[in-house]
């Protein structure tokens, strides 16, 4: 459980480092100006900021294979069965003999960190608005590929990437996902 603890600590940190900074002032030059950006502008902005948003989504996976094995490992720690046909739950490690508090406490920080980036994107009006123009941009040409001079397998195959990304992103699912997942 140590290292899960260190693990949770290096995502939480992580994400500190890495991704708030980076969401709290995506659009702050579009704000500082006064003006919109023009439609082309929007869907530039929000693909630079692509391969952040897809660490993110990694960062997420991450983050719920970690609570899933946390979960797993504090299961093992309880045996359920049956004896004589009764059923019994017996603790194989009696609380005061390990220390479950640290793990609780990274668990929380890590759930903290979760609703944080929901909490950031979702306040991000921005964010949300070029990436609702760089799907409709994407949309367009994945229904007409020929006009776009682009493959039309190719563009749906980024579109369903990028559902994907969006619905966790912008639906305030990264949180959700793993506390629907952890129960």
């Amino acid at each position: 459980m140590t290292s899960l603890c260190t693990e949770i600590d290096s995502l939480c940190e992580e994400a500190r480092r890495d991704f708030y900074d980076a969401l709290l002032f995506y659009g702050e030059a579009e704000s500082a100006s006064g003006s919109a950006c023009s439609e082309g502008d929007a869907q530039i902005a929000i693909s630079r900021a692509l391969p952040l948003l897809q660490r993110i989504c990694s960062f997420h996976e991450h983050c719920q294979d970690v609570v899933a094995n946390a979960f797993a490992q504090l299961a093992a720690l309880y045996v359920s069965g049956t004896t004589g046909g009764v059923a019994n739950n017996r603790v194989i490690v009696v609380g005061a003999d390990t220390h479950l508090k640290p793990l609780h406490e990274r668990l929380e920080a890590l759930y903290v960190t979760l609703i944080t980036l929901d909490d950031i994107v979702s306040g991000n009006a921005f964010l949300s608005d070029h990436w609702s123009a760089y799907l409709r941009m994407v949309r367009a040409a994945a229904l007409d590929p020929t006009r776009f001079g682009v493959d039309g397998e190719k563009m749906r195959r980024l579109e369903k990437v990028l559902d994907s990304m969006g619905e966790h992103l912008f639906g305030q699912k990264l949180f959700r996902v793993i506390g629907s997942n952890a129960c």
